[in-house]
């Protein structure tokens, strides 16, 4: 699904953005990709990119997947390319003549690079593909992937391809970037997927999505599908226990951040907390996207009538040709009206033979702005 999906954007001039489980084998399915494309394109650039360069180059991350199956290649097949340069954060394929100084062959490059202080740093380089590493430690993601995407541009042809990947639960983390490329694709042209991981959310556009049911060793059969009822049913039942022995919400949010089965899931905050921070994440998914939430709220005015004050619906106000106005509920500029209103979540209890609220049931106060 993957492998596919990708193709389909890169085809259509389009990025992809992933959100994941842990050990889904994301890195060394791009590293190799990063390897294989340099050694079958002449005098292409693949870039990866990290916040910080630990990411890419320490121990057995990316670039050093990369490293790998270059050289491989270039020992045990006959896609031998030659290496012009070899270094912990870069490669070049080629080769110079004995005794020459002239470089011949691919001359296709591997870069490790970090935006740590340099959003720009893969400005210029015309990268045929670019890989975003860890993108939940990339407090710039945002700022980097701006001035990014117009070196895979030429004119009005896409000339190379974005991939970002990242696993929630990470200790130290911030998504709220990510979070936001994640559930508006199309605004960093990326490719849109439908939510159907989210509870209740499909037919709203998101990146893609890659659960922990998904591709779960030992739930796979011997042609490599995954037994996804089975997968669900034994993630569940680890969760259960994983929930029973934690000794704080932290521990337990980051769990299931790492094996996440929702994107939700993956964004869940995983800082030290008294609250259940994945059941509230799920709460919250469920207000913003259940219908019979999205419309719970009724909004009212207060109007003086025949010398009386009356709490009127906007509804019942438009439908007498009186103006209204909506709540506030972003920030104020010019083009917001400020006025405001009052908006009502639940109806206060009514005695049900008078009509009349208790006294001292509640308590009313105003906030104005």
């Amino acid at each position: 699904h993957y492998f596919n999906a990708k193709a389909i954007a890169r085809d259509n001039g389009l990025h992809m953005m992933v959100m994941k489980a842990r050990r889904k084998g994301f890195s060394y399915m791009e590293g190799w990709d990063a390897a294989d494309t340099i050694n079958l394109n002449r005098a292409a650039t693949v870039l990866l990119v990290a916040h910080d360069l630990k990411y890419l180059t320490k121990g057995n991350q990316i670039f050093g997947m990369a490293k790998s199956y270059l050289e491989f290649l270039e020992e045990k097949t006959d896609w031998r390319r030659g290496f012009l340069k070899n270094d912990k954060d870069s490669i070049k394929l080629g080769y110079k003549d004995e005794g020459s100084l002239i470089e011949k062959g691919y001359k296709s490059m591997l870069f490790a690079v970090s935006a740590m202080n340099n959003p720009d740093c893969a400005v210029g380089k015309d990268a045929l593909k670019i890989k975003f590493e860890e993108i939940g430690k990339f407090p710039n993601l945002k700022e980097t992937l701006d001035v990014t995407l117009s070196t895979t541009e030429a004119g009005e042809l896409q000339t190379g391809q974005i991939v970002m990947f990242g696993t929630g639960g990470t200790d130290e983390a911030n998504w709220e970037q990510a979070e936001q490329i994640f559930y508006n694709p199309e605004d960093y042209g990326c490719m849109v997927f439908d939510n159907i991981w989210d509870e209740g959310a499909s037919g709203n556009g998101v990146s893609f999505f890659f659960p922990q049911s998904l591709n779960l060793e030992p739930h796979i059969d011997e042609h490599g599908n995954s037994l996804i009822e089975q997968a669900k049913r034994i993630t569940k039942e680890n969760r259960d226990k994983k929930k029973k022995i934690s000794k704080s919400a932290y521990e337990y949010s980051k769990y299931v951040g790492q094996r996440a089965e929702t994107p939700r899931e993956s964004f869940a905050r995983t800082g030290d907390s008294i609250f259940p921070i994945v059941e509230i994440s799920n709460r919250i998914q469920v207000l913003e996207k259940d219908p019979n939430y999205k419309y719970l709220a009724r909004e009212w005015q207060l109007n003086r009538l025949n010398g009386k004050i009356k709490f009127q619906s906007n509804d019942e106000l438009e439908a007498m040709g009186i103006p209204t106005h909506p709540p506030v509920a972003h920030k104020i500029d010019k083009n917001i009206d400020a006025h405001g209103c009052y908006v009502e979540w639940i109806s206060p209890y009514r005695e049900p033979t008078t009509g009349l609220i208790p006294d001292g049931l509640y308590r009313i106060w105003n906030d104005p702005y």
